[in-house]
């Protein structure tokens, strides 16, 4: 899968509303041609409020990114990376995923029930979040062809300085089957074929 464009926005041209879904926030502006749901993989590396937001250095209408103001892949994005603490609590993993996560993949008015296909971020603190090479070693594995899911896991795992990360990723589907095979095999070539189902989520993680 090729790219036709991209962008990099860091500290004050991060902005929370980049994030944020206009049916659900009145400044969300996701689906503009610079928001997160105009890129087929977005990467995010920085601090978050555990099983609340995206925390950013900018303070365009706030400094967070709820989760529940977003909705997730209803245009182009298909693969979210949160390289930040929180974006799932311990330790109950399941409830944690539930909780954040099944509004933010849960379509919106024009394509209800559909989502990206895979979330990766971590359970609790991530560790050396920075200058770890773990982003990097992430693209190289999945642009091989690894599976996402799986790249995510492994880069993170690896690179995590110190002390050992709990990295997690979280797949949709149509059911508890599809979205574990996703889970388990979903590559960056499969991005062509458009938002997928988000009736059941699957997850895994390392630790």
């Amino acid at each position: 899968m090729g790219h036709t464009r991209r962008f990099i926005r860091g500290n004050e041209n991060a902005w929370a509303t980049d994030y944020e879904h206009p049916e659900v926030a009145s400044t969300g502006q996701s689906l503009t041609e610079d928001g997160i749901d105009s890129v087929a993989l977005m990467y995010y590396a920085g601090h978050g409020l555990p099983e609340v937001s995206v925390s950013l250095a900018s303070d365009h209408f706030g400094c967070r990114a709820f989760y529940s103001n977003m909705r997730l892949g209803v245009q182009e994005l298909r693969w979210l990376v949160l390289d930040l603490c929180g974006g799932v609590a311990g330790p109950d993993v399941s409830a944690s995923v539930n909780m954040v996560w099944s509004e933010p993949t849960n379509g919106d008015s024009a394509r209800p029930l559909e989502s990206l296909h895979v979330l990766c971020t971590f359970v609790d603190e991530s560790f050396a979040g920075f200058d770890t090479g773990r982003g990097g070693e992430f693209a190289t594995f999945v642009s091989h062809g690894a599976p996402v899911g799986s790249a995510w896991l492994d880069a993170a795992f690896a690179r995590s300085g110190e002390q050992a990360n709990i990295p997690i990723a979280i797949a949709c589907g149509n059911d508890e089957a599809d979205a574990r095979f996703r889970l388990d095999n979903g590559r960056l070539a499969d991005g062509a074929g458009g938002p997928v189902p988000s009736v059941s989520l699957a997850w895994k993680w390392r630790s």
